[in-house]
């Protein structure tokens, strides 16, 4: 599974102004800086985490669709044991799923095919629909034959859960202090509490 991202957000989960009282600065000199500093602890977190905090559009490759069990006796429990999980935390949509046929020609499943559970805070959840036969036979020497386009993240800023607003200020924070002497991704282990709230909100990955 890789995961590409199509369209990254187009705003941040902390504002300038709430990170200069964070910093208690009185002066907007070092803006430029900040706003590096807020899109590095962003990305950062998005990557220790696997979660897209706010809006943006992902490719998710699978190597094939999952094993279609249609004979099972239970139509529900296929249906489940055949379902494509998506990892990356709040989904807002899947947009599309294509796939390479048996011919070698790219397809686009109809989304009537196919039936989506965004309930999950892990991600989403992809099933075949009821009243069809399963995921459609794909050519099995492409690389990454399948791909899911989704839509990650929350949709404004003040939705993102705080102790994940929390998290970045500390980052901004300790990059700032430290701005000669931080190595990318060392923050994790040296702010007190960040792994914590990492580990709290993980996403946990699943295979196809």
């Amino acid at each position: 599974m890789g995961r590409i991202v199509v369209t990254p957000p187009n705003v941040e989960p902390v504002t300038l102004d709430q990170v200069r009282n964070h910093l208690n600065l009185s002066h907007d000199f070092d803006d430029d800086l900040l706003s590096l500093y807020v899109e590095t602890a962003r990305s950062t977190l998005e990557a220790e985490t696997g979660r897209a905090l706010l809006t943006q559009v992902w490719d998710v490759t699978f190597d094939a669709f999952p094993p279609c069990q249609v004979s099972h006796p239970d139509p529900a429990t296929w249906r489940i044991l055949s379902g494509i999980r998506l990892p990356g935390g709040r989904c807002q949509s899947v947009d599309s799923i294509s796939y390479v046929d048996e011919d070698g020609a790219p397809q686009t499943l109809p989304a009537e095919d196919y039936q989506v559970d965004l309930s999950n805070l892990q991600g989403a959840d992809i099933v075949p629909a009821s009243d069809g036969e399963g995921w459609p036979a794909i050519k099995g020497d492409v690389i990454n034959p399948v791909t899911v386009r989704a839509t990650f993240g929350w949709q404004s800023a003040p939705e993102v859960p705080g102790a994940l607003r929390q998290a970045v200020l500390w980052m901004i924070a300790h990059q700032y202090e430290h701005r000669e002497a931080v190595i990318a991704g060392s923050a994790v282990a040296e702010i007190p509490g960040l792994q914590q709230i990492i580990n709290g909100w993980r996403v946990w990955r699943w295979g196809a």
